[in-house]
């Protein structure tokens, strides 16, 4: 553990929620610290100061308390990199690398396997090893691959994957045999993928649409609009309302994708959205953005709406939270 200064104003790339409820936090530096929500203070933090260093540019917890990252070099190749996470009071970083340009990350149920999407648009399985010695081969790699880098993977059901793309298709995958079992083109780059349903998923798209896909018919059936430029992050709440993060309006809008897509509430960020995280307590998301803040944004029932109070939470630079409209 190591004792650092507060964060600069450097955009947020991943939110991870810790065993204990505290909340990991990379952005575009060479530093990865652990926050408390409640009192927006650093409990632990860890620079990353090797020579072939670069910032991370995906994170996800794993069982037993370890959190991989993927690190990008000036160079544009990647490497893995895991933080176990023995204690709130200490990080101690692993040094496994291998040459790979990932740009998304999901674990696998089983909790020992994990998924890494790369920007050649190629998906690897990996096993997770906990020697500093070990190399990050992948085990398995997907029979076929995107045409263009990989910007989201979501893990589902017991052998299913989703991954969204720059090359506006939207994939589901076999595990088991590493193919792919679904492929829709949306026509526009996708940028998130989350599950709404059994049978459903839904897709951020840079077009301004959202976009929900029916597994069973193979098709599309709903497209939110209402965001101005490219869509970002999804997330969907507890009460099955779907939250959209937009890139280029900085606004959140939440929907009800299970009446007919309307949409219930929108509410202005202070910066652009890069990540999101609803924590496991289902009453506060958490928004990275590119100001180097992570906004916590707090959802009740009011009025027969979800009424969004946000807050700062943490994370470096100063600044006022957003309002709902």
């Amino acid at each position: 553990m190591t004792t650092v200064p507060p964060a600069p104003v450097a955009p947020v790339t991943a939110l991870v929620e810790l065993t204990g409820g505290a909340l990991l936090v990379t952005a575009e530096e060479l530093v990865v610290r652990v926050w408390d929500v409640y009192t927006a203070s650093v409990i632990a933090a860890v620079e990353l100061t090797g020579a072939d260093d670069g910032f991370p540019t995906a994170a996800i917890a794993m069982p037993h308390g370890i959190v991989v990252l993927a690190t990008k070099r000036h160079t544009d190749r990647c490497f893995t990199r895991y933080l176990v996470t023995d204690s709130l009071e200490a990080i101690r970083p692993q040094w496994n690398r291998r040459p790979f340009m990932a740009s998304a990350m999901a674990a696998l149920p089983d909790g020992a396997h994990y998924v890494s999407g790369r920007r050649d648009g190629t998906l690897d399985v990996h096993a997770v090893c906990t020697r500093a010695t070990d190399y990050d081969d992948p085990v398995a790699v997907m029979t076929d691959r995107h045409a263009e880098a990989v910007n989201a993977v979501l893990s589902f059901g017991a052998h299913s994957l989703a991954t969204a793309s720059d090359d506006g298709t939207v994939c589901v995958w076999d595990t088991r045999t590493h193919s792919r079992s679904f492929s829709q083109d949306a026509r526009s780059n996708a940028y998130s993928v989350v599950q709404v349903s059994s049978d459903h998923l839904a897709t951020s798209h840079y077009d301004g649409v959202i976009r929900v896909w029916d597994l069973r018919a193979r098709t599309c059936v709903l497209e939110l609009e209402g965001h101005v430029g490219a869509v970002g992050p999804l997330v969907l709440l507890p009460t099955s309302h779907l939250v959209s993060l937009g890139h280029d309006d900085h606004t959140l809008r939440l929907w009800e994708v299970q009446g007919g897509g309307r949409c219930a509430a929108v509410m202005r960020l202070p910066a652009q959205p890069r990540c999101a995280l609803l924590l496991r307590s289902g009453n506060l998301l958490m928004v990275g953005c590119d100001d180097g803040v992570v906004y916590g944004i707090t959802l009740g029932l009011a009025r027969r709406w979800l009424a969004l109070v946000a807050w700062l939470c943490a994370c470096g630079a100063g600044g006022d939270a957003g309002s709902a409209e």
